[in-house]
C-alpha cells in the first residue's frame, strides 16, 4: 500500500444550501431598514400638497419648529449603543473643541467680514450683508 498517494474514492459533499434573496425580499429589507426616510419623504409630499390656513401659521410653525425636531433627536438618540454614548462621555474635550469650531468661528468669521465690508456701501450689497 502506498501511503503517498491520497485514496481515489470519489466522495460527494453537498454543498451548502444557498438560497438567493429574491427582488421582493431585498424590497422588502430595504423599507424595514429605511423605514425612516420613506416616512419623511411621504410627509413632505404631503405637506407640499396640503396647504395650512393662514390662521394657524403660528401653530404650524411652532409644531414643526419644537415638536418634530424634538422626535427626530429623540428617536435618533434612541437608536445610539448605550455602551458607545458612555464611551465617549469621556471624549468631552474633544466635543467641546467641534461645538466651538462648529458654532463660534463661524460666526466669528461672517463677523469679521460683514464689519469689514460694511464700511464700504459700494463694496457688497447691503441686503446680502444682512443675510450673512
Amino acid at each position: 500500500m502506498d501511503l503517498g498517494k491520497a485514496p481515489t474514492a470519489d466522495i460527494h459533499v453537498p454543498e451548502p444550501n444557498r438560497c438567493q434573496p429574491t427582488w421582493h425580499a431585498s424590497a422588502i429589507s430595504l423599507l424595514g431598514d429605511q423605514w425612516f426616510l420613506i416616512a419623511l419623504g411621504i410627509l413632505i409630499a404631503i405637506a407640499s400638497q396640503v396647504q395650512v390656513p393662514d390662521s394657524q401659521q403660528h401653530v404650524k410653525e411652532i409644531t414643526i419648529t419644537y415638536l418634530c425636531v424634538s422626535i427626530i433627536f429623540f428617536i435618533t438618540g434612541c437608536t445610539l449603543d448605550t455602551k458607545t454614548l458612555l464611551q465617549n462621555y469621556a471624549r468631552w474635550k474633544l466635543h467641546l473643541f467641534v461645538q466651538v469650531q462648529c458654532f463660534l468661528m463661524p460666526s466669528a468669521v461672517v463677523f469679521g467680514v460683514v464689519s469689514a465690508t460694511a464700511t464700504d456701501r459700494n463694496f457688497m450689497d447691503p441686503g446680502l450683508l444682512v443675510g450673512l
